[in-house]
């Protein structure tokens, strides 16, 4: 078992209200885009719901996302993402922990699986002050969870039954998502409007 801190340098993404506008203001201005909660789901990454921001400078690159990267939201559920090469070059707000793996005998993408499980959700809802409405999590807490780390092998196997699974996943919400269509132009078809 080793403690997260041992494995990890960590940090809060920026505050984009102090960094730029939703607008740009003039044509010097540099446009990016930045990460939001609605953006992470435990599977994937929504591109569309990434918004906008204008900067009249470049931004430090430590608030930028990297391969291997992980993001972990402050907020209940604590959604957590790997970024892959694709979703590299996006501003990381402060709703997000930036996590990045230093010890070479963990894969990150491990890492992001198992803190995403119900294990280390369960031990970080033993955090949390039951009296506070809105919780938020606190790096020194997350450094201090111990988890266990197999050999690289046992990682990469574990990486690929998860994709199997998060694969599995997101094709049977594709599914549902096309037979609540149908049924809803079936439905349509059917029934008739309440036109005035």
């Amino acid at each position: 078992m080793k403690k997260i801190q041992k494995i990890t340098n960590m940090q809060l993404g920026v505050i984009i209200s102090r960094i730029g506008t939703s607008e740009s203001t003039n044509k010097n201005t540099i446009h990016y885009k930045y990460f939001t909660l609605a953006s992470a789901k435990e599977v994937e990454i929504i591109k569309d719901k990434f918004n906008d921001v204008f900067l009249e400078e470049k931004i430090n690159e430590k608030f930028m996302s990297k391969e291997g990267d992980i993001l972990m939201g402050l907020t209940s559920p604590h959604s957590v993402v790997y970024i892959n090469k694709d979703l590299e070059g996006i501003i990381i707000p402060s709703q997000f922990i930036i996590i990045r793996v230093t010890d070479k005998t963990i894969d990150p993408r491990f890492l992001a699986i198992v803190l995403n499980s119900e294990h280390i959700k369960s031990k970080i809802k033993k955090m949390r002050n039951s009296a506070m409405q809105f919780w938020i999590l606190r790096i020194p807490l997350l450094q201090e969870l111990e988890i266990n780390i197999p050999e690289i092998d046992i990682q990469e196997k574990v990486i690929k039954l998860n994709s199997l699974f998060d694969q599995e996943r997101t094709l049977n919400n594709e599914y549902i998502n096309k037979r609540e269509r149908q049924k809803q132009y079936f439905l349509d078809l059917m029934l008739p409007t309440n036109k005035k």
